[in-house]
C-alpha cells in the first residue's frame, strides 16, 4: 500500500507531538525513494489520460493531494511542462497507494529564490529542518489516512495558497 517515503514534510499544524510519521495522497519529489518494482510499473505516457479528463469523479479524487493536480497533469498531457513527479504521482493515485512522510522534515529545500524553476517567491513549503539526532524508526503498517492532516496537506496547495504566494511575490 506504500508507494515512496519521503524526508520532506511540509510545516502542518497538527504535526507537532505526533509520531513519527504520517501518510499522504501525494509524492513528493523532495528528498524521496521508492522500490524498484513500483517505479518499474509507473505509466509514463499516462495511456489512459483520455478518460481521465473526461471524468470529474476521477479528477475529484485525484486532487486530494491537493487542488492543482489534475491540472497539473493536463499541462503535462498537452506538452506544457516536463513533469516526472505529476506522472509519479498520477500512478501513485491510480493504484490506490500512499507515501510516507516524516512529522519532522529531514531535508530542506534551498530552491525559493527568484530564480527557481517551480518556486519562485513561494514561502508555503518552507518547513523546520529536524535537527535531533534520532536514527531509527519504527513504522506500523497503513492503517488509515488521518483526515486532519490530508486536508492541512491539500490547503498547501489551494488556490488560496497559491494566490497569496503571487500576490507576496508581487510585493517582493
Amino acid at each position: 500500500e506504500i508507494f515512496s517515503i519521503s524526508g520532506y514534510t511540509l510545516d502542518l499544524p497538527s504535526l507537532p507531538g505526533m509520531k513519527d510519521y504520517y501518510f499522504g495522497y501525494r509524492a513528493s519529489s523532495w528528498g524521496w525513494g521508492c522500490w524498484k518494482d513500483r517505479w518499474d510499473r509507473v505509466d509514463w505516457e499516462v495511456s489512459d489520460f483520455n478518460q481521465f479528463k473526461n471524468d470529474a469523479s476521477q479528477q475529484r479524487r485525484f486532487n486530494r493531494g491537493g487542488s492543482d493536480m489534475s491540472k497539473m497533469l493536463k499541462r503535462q498531457q498537452k506538452g506544457e511542462i516536463d513533469s516526472w513527479a505529476i506522472r509519479f504521482c498520477y500512478h501513485q493515485f491510480k493504484e490506490d497507494l500512499k507515501t510516507v512522510f516524516p512529522t519532522r522534515s529531514k531535508i530542506q529545500s534551498i530552491g525559493y529564490s527568484n530564480e527557481a524553476t517551480h518556486t519562485a517567491g513561494t514561502k508555503r513549503f518552507i518547513t523546520p529542518l529536524d535537527e535531533g539526532n534520532k536514527r531509527k524508526f519504527s513504522f506500523e503498517r497503513f492503517d488509515s489516512m488521518d483526515e486532519k492532516l490530508v486536508e492541512e496537506f491539500r490547503g498547501k496547495f489551494s488556490i488560496k495558497a497559491r494566490l497569496y504566494d503571487k500576490f507576496h511575490k508581487m510585493l517582493n
